[in-house]
């Protein structure tokens, strides 16, 4: 193969630029003995993702130094910003990439070009963000995973869970008028009752006042017993409840075929 052909892949002179040189030689100089500094550090290097998806995209992105302790611990990013970094691509990455940071809990420091190498500035930032470790992590994408984990479960909870039928409740009114008619039914059942000890004491035990009082105004008796059993059947029909109103029903019966045997 001749050693003039031209070939697709070539290997850079160097990982960073003359300018990210001097600011690393000065990084090197100021960080605490037993830290290190890595220059183009690849973000998936040092942070991980939690939601366990296939596509990792936004932390294929270098950053250009990333401090360590001497086991590799990560502990403070360093990006090295020139006027390019104003364009409106830039600046959409350069904010994606701090969201990451902040929400994985490590802090990144800005140092821009155009106000120069600045040791005691540098070891200053540095010493600070160190001092400061761990920074407050900030939620920036984990509302993102609760928020996908709904949009995926809600369809499948509407296939399988049938809203409830609307509870329909009684308009003030009636409720008042079915308060009146229980009172109605209760007293009528009560009454009823006390009629049936009139009518069965003449009939069984020869009760001569109770069969006095049969025999001279029987009829009222027996009158008062049937409307007492028309309220326990109106009561009935509206309510639908059987108990109260049957009673009535069912002691009108009884005086009935009492009424006849006297």
């Amino acid at each position: 193969m001749s050693e003039n052909q031209t070939y697709l892949y070539n290997v850079k002179r160097s990982i960073i630029t003359n300018r990210e040189k001097q600011f690393f030689n000065c990084i090197k100089t100021v960080i605490p003995q037993d830290y290190v500094v890595v220059p183009q550090a690849n973000l998936a290097t040092f942070i991980d993702k939690t939601d366990n998806s296939k596509y990792h995209n936004e932390l294929f992105r270098n950053v250009d130094f990333l401090i360590t302790d001497s086991n590799y611990k990560p502990y403070v990013v360093i990006e090295i910003n020139d006027e390019t970094h104003n364009d409106k691509k830039r600046k959409e990455r350069d904010e994606k990439v701090q969201k990451i940071c902040a929400e994985a809990g490590i802090e990144i420091i800005t140092l821009w070009t155009k106000y120069g190498v600045n040791p005691e500035y540098i070891k200053n930032r540095i010493d600070t963000a160190l001092s400061n470790y761990p920074p407050q992590r900030v939620h920036h994408f984990s509302n993102e995973i609760v928020e996908n984990v709904i949009e995926t479960v809600q369809p499948l909870l509407l296939e399988t869970v049938q809203p409830l039928p609307p509870v329909e409740t009684p308009a003030p009114k009636k409720q008042k008028e079915n308060r009146v008619l229980n009172g109605f039914a209760i007293a009528a059942m009560i009454l009823s009752a006390m009629l049936f000890v009139i009518f069965f004491s003449a009939f069984v035990l020869k009760n001569e006042v109770a069969l006095n009082g049969i025999k001279t105004t029987g009829k009222e008796y027996y009158i008062m017993a049937f409307i007492f059993a028309v309220i326990g059947f109106i009561d009935i029909l509206k309510t639908g409840k059987a108990l109260k109103g049957i009673v009535p029903i069912i002691l009108l019966v009884l005086d009935t075929f009492l009424m006849f045997m006297l």
